[in-house]
């Protein structure tokens, strides 16, 4: 009967452990998650933002060559 009784203990014991451990775990899981979601959502905000200042420079690039190339204009590079 004593062994019984120390094997239900031991059962019982063995699954509070289990369920302990769970818990502590998925604490930190769900921490993990949310950090891991925060930082790529800043890394898709900061990629949209060096896509158009990408687009923005060459945009300003080109407009620059097309009024240095006007007639009427002298190139850039060329000195009086």
């Amino acid at each position: 009967m004593l062994m019984r009784i120390s094997l239900i203990v031991a059962i019982i014991a063995g699954l509070a452990a289990g369920v302990i451990n769970f818990l502590k775990v998925k604490e930190k899981i769900d921490i993990v998650v949310t950090e891991r979601n925060t930082e790529h959502a800043n890394y898709v905000k900061t990629d949209a933002e060096l896509t158009t200042t990408k687009s923005t420079v060459l945009q300003m690039n080109c407009s620059e060559r097309f009024l240095s190339n006007t007639p009427g204009n002298k190139p850039a590079s060329v000195s009086t």
